[in-house]
Order: C-alpha cells, then sequence, then structure tokens
C-alpha cells in the first residue's frame, strides 16, 4: 500500500494512512487467491479457515508472530499520535527484527521526523529505508512518495515531481500509482509546467481506468487541454 504523499507540506490522512487492518486483508486475499485449490480441500466453511489460520499459524512460527505484533504495536501507537512512544517501538523493531519488518520501521520512523516537521531528517531516513533496508515494493514506493513530499515541503518541487513519477512508474501495480501520478501532476501545475501535469493525467485515464481518480484525471485533462 501507498505511504507518504504531500499537502502544503502536510502528509494527510487518505494520503497517508497505512492501515493494519486493510494490510491484513490484502495479505489474506493474496494468500488465498494463491492457495486458493488447498483452502477449498481443507473445507467445511469457518471450521476450514480456523483450520487454515492454525496451520499457517504453525508454519509462519514464533518469530514471524512476534514480527507482527511488535510492528502492529508501534503503529497502533503511531495511529493514536503518540509518537515519542512510537518511535522508540519502531527502534526496538528494528532492533530485534530485519528484512522487510525493519524497512517498514525505517518508514515509520521517517513518517515521523515528517509529522515533527523535521523535512531534511525525514528525507533521509526514506532515503535509508532504500538503501539500507530489505523493503518490500510497497514500503518502498511509499519511501519514494516520502522523498517526494519531503522535497515538496523543502521547496524543491522539481525534485518533488520527478520522485513522484518514480513511485507510479517503478511499481505501476500497487494501489497508489495512480495517486502517485496524481500528485505529480498538482506539483507540475505548482510550477506552471501544464504539458507536464497534463501527461501525468493522461497517464491516469489510460493506465488506470477503473481507478477512483480516473473521472478526475479526465476532468482536469480536459481542462488543460
Amino acid at each position: 500500500m501507498a505511504k507518504a504523499s504531500s499537502t502544503h507540506g502536510r502528509l494527510t490522512k487518505e494520503e497517508l494512512k497505512h492501515d493494519t487492518l486493510v494490510e491484513t486483508a490484502v495479505k489474506v486475499e493474496g494468500y488465498f487467491t494463491e492457495h486458493r485449490n488447498t483452502v477449498y480441500m481443507i473445507g467445511g466453511g469457518i471450521l476450514g479457515v480456523v483450520v487454515l489460520i492454525l496451520g499457517l499459524n504453525l508454519w509462519m512460527g514464533s518469530s514471524a508472530q512476534s514480527e507482527s505484533y511488535d510492528l502492529t504495536q508501534a503503529k497502533t501507537m503511531y495511529g493514536q499520535r503518540r509518537l515519542a512512544e512510537a518511535q522508540t517501538q519502531f527502534q526496538a523493531v528494528q532492533s530485534a527484527h530485519g528484512g522487510a519488518t525493519a524497512a517498514e520501521a525505517q518508514y515509520y520512523l521517517s513518517r515521523i521526523k515528517f509529522d515533527q516537521g523535521d523535512f531534511s531528517g525525514a528525507m533521509s531516513g526514506f532515503e535509508s529505508c532504500l538503501k539500507d533496508y530489505s523493503a518490500d515494493d510497497e514500503t518502498a514506493q511509499g519511501a519514494l512518495a516520502g522523498i517526494a513530499a519531503s522535497a515538496e515541503a523543502l521547496g524543491r518541487l522539481d525534485d518533488a515531481a520527478a520522485k513522484y513519477v518514480e513511485a507510479a512508474e517503478k511499481y505501476p501495480d500497487t494501489a497508489y500509482s495512480p495517486e502517485a501520478y496524481n500528485q505529480a501532476a498538482r506539483v507540475y501545475l505548482k510550477l506552471n509546467q501544464k504539458d507536464k501535469a497534463l501527461a501525468m493525467y493522461d497517464q491516469i485515464i489510460a493506465k488506470y481506468p477503473d481507478s477512483q481518480l480516473f473521472g478526475r484525471a479526465k476532468t482536469q485533462a480536459g481542462l488543460l487541454r
């Protein structure tokens, strides 16, 4: 899931919310799709689901469960705006776990810096998320969008637009990609580069006809032609 963008130098809930329930639903849906036949073979309605969950828990092992719990606890603190506690917890997650879990913790540590107005620190943190950790695609895309948001907050609009475009094009199949193009278009309009903004809206129209941004992109494109 997409994780960062900016409006007037602030990360909004709609642009940045990384909801744990949504993440869990997406992962469960992905597993179900990949292992559909196995799930049907288990059968038995709710009983089948319970058996599947028990099997998954055994397969994942206590270490994976601990990673999930620790990260979820940190995200809960962040969602409650207990930023100091969240920061400590995310740092503890990084100390205890590696891989994608540590990368996501780094992403959130960078968001905390952004929320606190430390845009340069946030940018460095998002860059570290990409360079120093094994981020999954959604976290990596969120880090790119975070770099873009930080650059915009620092007044580096050309860099911001380029990073939003990179976030969209490097990970074209995520749910955030049309929004990344939309953010790029918005920044290009701030730069009075209408042709580039139009190109961004055209990307949404061509690639994401089922996106919630499709109608808005068509309207905006029509106004710019």
